[in-house]
């Protein structure tokens, strides 16, 4: 029998110890193991032993052969430490289910083999919490992008497991920059100011105290660019096309005309010169002037606008193509919407069982004068989709921000239970008449119907000169620390609102036609409960000549479910007040 060649081995080992309490982790090394070598000379070192969440340890490890000869194979594993992530792409090793292993051939007598690898310390994981990102893979140096959490997953505070679980997000960008922490995370922008591969962090809380991590490397360089040469939908179209994912569409200074629309792929980036600038038109009847064909998409620095008064108004942005794909992360910034039937409507996945919803992010935009008749909305979010919307102005829509009379979109007027629809409305401004540049809100400014129990937060917003402010009918989440100044002053029917609360009558849907959310022969479809679980408090109100601040008209079926105004809770099925202790219908502690 012939011999076998011999080969070393080289195993590595760390012994770990982490104090949770100070959450940091304290790391203390062995001298490694080798298997079948004499005389190890292992050396490892580490650049700090105490760290907290989400900083890296830079580690640097050595073997330096001392054996006489030359050693043909050495294989090296090392085990990482509990409550760490390793750093894909930090080293050359092969990592697989928490270990990092090496193979070295041919390491000479006397000569060192060194390495070095990061890690990233966390702490302790939840099993029900999911934490995800979307983001491009590729961002042009000094350009703004989307980061998208809203896929992250935990227990929400109706006991149930969802992406509205989630109540914290912290970002860390890798750069240097400042982490950036708060419940209104969903969906956040950054600016890398330098080409560089960047690893991204996400921690997400949920409202058990659940925590989970998630991590995505982008690279940041100079993304490829195709300037649009003619004012039409085709070359808007062909310079997509001809990037395919990953790329700038650069259209300049002028007016376009789309009579069809213009269908965005991954990573595409539409870029103007500036909303008064590059100016989409389109005219009635005419569709949708973008759609979405793949995920991580910007829309930056232009105007789209309708310029026919026909009877069918078109559509800026669907978030769907014909076969409902979800599309993630839209991010759309600095652009201005007039004169549309909808600026954004955002879709559904339809897949099985496993539903989930396209994702958009506004940011700094205006909408305004979309008021056709029956339609009329800035923003529409339905049929599962999450919407976040920050720092945007608003004026003279029918409805600036609506919630779909149809959420879930079914027959029979039911909505199915899987689709939650969700807004995150985050310091936008709700104008009217005396602002300079429109007239009146013509409906509700914010009007949510049937969300599928999604969870709606409006936090730090202005409500100005309109004619009704918040109208819920359906979801769950909070009214906190918004301004309402003048609302209510055109209407003359006596019941007035700046914030109601209602179960929903709307396109049929009312007590006698909906499944009760308690129904214990829920069979895939949703209820018309109403509102619920909302926490409402410090908000502000001005002049306001509604006669009450708070509407609520709930029924026996359908009663109010804790619904709380400045810590005081809803008692009565039909309250009408401004949510001061004493009023009828509130229990306050």
């Amino acid at each position: 029998m012939k011999n076998k060649p011999s080969k070393r081995f080289v195993v590595l080992s760390i012994l770990t110890f982490l104090c949770f309490g100070l959450l940091v982790s304290i790391f203390y090394f062995t001298q490694p193991k080798i298997i079948a070598a004499a005389d190890p000379n292992f050396i490892k070192t580490v650049d700090k032993v105490v760290s907290g969440w989400g900083e890296e340890l830079h580690y640097t490890l050595s073997y330096t052969n001392t054996t006489g000869q030359m050693i043909p194979v050495i294989l090296a594993e090392d085990i990482i430490p509990a409550n760490t992530t390793y750093v894909v792409g930090s080293s050359d090793a092969i990592f697989s289910g928490g270990r990092l292993r090496w193979q070295i051939n041919n390491l000479a007598n006397g000569a060192t083999w060194t390495t070095q690898f990061t890690l990233t310390s966390v702490e302790p994981v939840s099993s029900d919490v999911t934490a995800v990102i979307n983001a491009p893979t590729k961002v042009n140096t000094g350009y703004s992008v989307s980061l998208d959490a809203t896929q992250s997953t935990g227990w929400n505070r109706n006991g149930e497991i969802d992406n509205y679980g989630i109540e914290n997000y912290e970002w860390s960008f890798g750069d240097g920059t400042p982490p950036v922490t708060t419940a209104y995370g969903a969906m956040v922008s950054h600016t890398y100011t330098t080409a560089d591969p960047y690893m991204i962090f996400l921690k997400v809380t949920d409202s058990r105290g659940g925590i989970n991590y998630a991590s995505k490397l982008i690279e940041v360089s100079t993304l490829p660019v195709q300037t649009v040469t003619a004012f039409t939908d085709e070359a808007v179209q062909a310079a997509v096309t001809s990037l395919n994912t990953n790329g700038i569409v650069h259209l300049p200074a002028g007016t376009y005309l789309f009579d069809r629309q213009v269908q965005l792929r991954d990573g595409i980036v539409i870029e103007g010169e500036g909303r008064d600038k590059t100016i989409i038109t389109q005219p009635g009847g005419s569709g949708k002037a973008f759609t979405l064909g793949g995920n991580n998409t910007r829309i930056t620095g232009l105007k789209v606008m309708n310029i026919s008064d026909d009877t069918v108004w078109p559509v800026a942005i669907e978030m769907s193509v014909a076969n409902r794909h979800g599309y993630k992360n839209l991010y759309v910034d600095s652009c201005e919407f007039e004169h549309m039937q909808q600026v954004i409507k955002g879709t559904y996945l339809a897949s099985g069982a496993n539903l989930t919803g396209a994702s958009a992010f506004f940011e700094n935009n205006v909408i305004h004068n979309n008021d056709y008749p029956g339609m009329g909305y800035g923003f529409s979010s339905e049929m599962g989709s999450y919407t976040v919307a920050k720092n945007n102005t608003f004026y003279t829509n029918r409805h600036s921000v609506e919630g779909g009379g149809r959420s879930g979109g079914s027959s029979n007027n039911y909505v199915y239970i899987s689709y939650k629809s969700g807004y995150d409305l985050i310091g936008n401004t709700f104008e009217g008449p005396n602002s300079p540049r429109g007239n009146n809100s013509i409906d509700v400014a914010s009007d949510m119907h049937m969300s599928g129990r999604g969870r709606i937060r409006i936090v730090d917003n202005t409500y100005k000169n309109i004619k009704y402010g918040i109208g819920l009918h359906d979801g769950w989440g909070e009214i906190k620390n918004n301004t309402f100044q003048n609302v209510g002053y055109v209407n003359t029917s006596g019941s007035s609102y700046i914030i109601t609360l209602t179960k929903d009558s709307h396109n049929g849907y009312d007590g006698n036609n909906c499944i009760d959310y308690l129904d214990p022969n829920l069979t895939g479809r949703e209820v018309c409960k109403g509102a619920f679980n909302f926490d409402i408090k410090d908000n502000i109100f001005i002049d306001n000549p509604a006669p009450n601040w708070y509407w609520m008209q709930y029924d026996a079926t359908h009663p109010i479910q804790n619904i709380k105004i400045n810590g005081c809770q809803v008692s009565s099925n039909t309250y009408a007040g401004k949510g001061n202790i004493g009023d009828a219908g509130l229990i306050c502690p």
